[in-house]
């Protein structure tokens, strides 16, 4: 009777601090999602709108309201990039994870990346879409290249000897 008591006790302790301890971790999960900047949609296999963080405003003109609504119908600020919903359909179909740079508008470049949202038991819930902006990154790779080239033009003119010594 002694160890039922015990064994009941302990038992309704769980009972407690489990929810507590659920509550939490999501609670923290949300707190991390939103404090890391990167825009993260999350989709139901039918491309129905899940959740997102703060900063998918920025890449897809999205409220709270459009929780639950299909994808289709939010309009988007990705340029020239209309074939989302396809890319994730194929994420899902292939189970193999998708990515791509896009220039959304004349001065703003994203990473692109589509993975399958899975839960705990491993199974596909949908697709996770995050938007990393690499602005900056671009805009540097194009004065590379414009250095790159100009030194090119300046080797090719020169008639004095160069040479390149480590």
């Amino acid at each position: 009777a002694s160890i039922n008591e015990n064994l009941s006790s302990g038992n309704s302790e769980l009972d407690v601090k489990t929810p507590k301890l659920t509550s939490c971790s999501m609670e923290d999960m949300n707190i991390l999602l939103a404090s890391t900047g990167i825009a993260t949609l999350f989709v139901d296999q039918q491309l129905h709108i899940l959740c997102f963080t703060p900063a998918i405003i920025q890449s897809i003109k999205l409220t709270p309201s459009d929780i639950g609504q299909p994808l289709g119908s939010i309009v988007s600020s990705l340029g020239q990039y209309d074939c989302l919903e396809e890319d994730i359909q194929t994420v899902l179909d292939t189970r193999v994870p998708h990515e791509l740079e896009l220039q959304a508008t004349s001065d703003v470049w994203y990473l692109l990346r589509i993975t399958p949202y899975r839960i705990l038991n491993n199974t596909i819930e949908g697709a996770a879409i995050t938007f990393v902006d690499i602005t900056e990154r671009k805009r540097l790779e194009g004065h590379y290249y414009e250095c790159d080239e100009r030194l090119h033009a300046i080797v090719e003119q020169t008639i004095a000897g160069i040479a390149q010594v480590d």
